[in-house]
């Protein structure tokens, strides 16, 4: 394989009740491939999932799944311990791959199961083709796999061809790494939470918003730090924040 795996690799995607930040979306149907380190064969799965808002008419008109399509589909808290479990101590692997892992951290999160992407890999086919030219996932389907997307704006279709580019665009470009770890830094090399409120430069984690940007996490007040504990801030977040205070007290 062009890409040497340590652990298991999952290409995915999900498709969301409405258009709206990554925390306040429900899944509506999730797909992944996920391959592995040895020669099993690739795991993939894709299912409809009721969310518990109705799917806006503007979500309708992207991906075509309607409130009908998954009324009797299970709702993402019965999924959500599967999931966790299943996605423990994998790398990530999408197109614009973060907004995936955001919103299905806020479904965990809502679902009360503990499970956040920390300390994973991922690899996205958005951020190592935008060096070049930044395009939707369809012109990168034509652009490296020669052919029409599968099934745009579904989710195991996105998922499969999300994976497919990514192997494509290593094959063509030589020069990229070939480690998970690599990739991701290339990708990633200042994000140290999803949502991007912590950046990391020069080996030091600063903020990334509100009135202390650009102060490091460790000179950052604790009344400050111990109000965002207190917050809606995303579980990855939290866990920063409880860590520096801990620190701070000498836990």
């Amino acid at each position: 394989m062009i890409l040497p795996l340590t652990r298991p690799l999952v290409s995915l995607d999900v498709e969301t009740h409405a258009m709206c930040k990554p925390e306040e979306a429900r899944i509506v149907e999730l797909g992944f491939v996920m391959l592995y380190p040895d020669d099993r064969e690739p795991k993939r799965w894709q299912d409809f999932i009721k969310p518990d808002l109705l799917i806006t008419d503007e979500a309708v008109k992207k991906h075509g799944i309607t409130n009908d399509m998954v009324a009797g589909s299970m709702m993402f808290p019965e999924l959500a311990a599967n999931l966790a479990r299943g996605f423990s101590g994998c790398d990530f692997c999408g197109y614009n791959v973060r907004f995936d892992l955001r919103v299905l951290s806020a479904e965990m999160e809502r679902a009360k199961v503990a499970w956040t992407p920390a300390g994973a890999h991922m690899l996205d086919s958005l951020r190592l083709w935008s060096v070049v030219k930044p395009r939707g996932l369809g012109d990168a389907v034509e652009e490296f796999l020669g052919r029409k997307p599968t099934e745009a704006h579904r989710a195991m279709g996105d998922a499969e061809d999300a994976l497919a580019v990514t192997l494509a665009q290593l094959e063509r470009w030589d020069h990229l790494p070939r480690d998970v770890k690599q990739l991701h830094d290339l990708c990633f090399e200042q994000l140290v939470d999803l949502g991007g409120k912590f950046i990391r430069i020069d080996g030091e984690v600063l903020c990334n918003f509100g009135v202390h940007a650009r102060v490091k996490l460790s000179a950052m007040p604790i009344g400050y730090l111990n109000w965002m504990l207190k917050g809606t801030f995303a579980t990855d977040v939290q866990e920063l924040i409880r860590a520096e205070v801990a620190r701070r007290a000498g836990g």
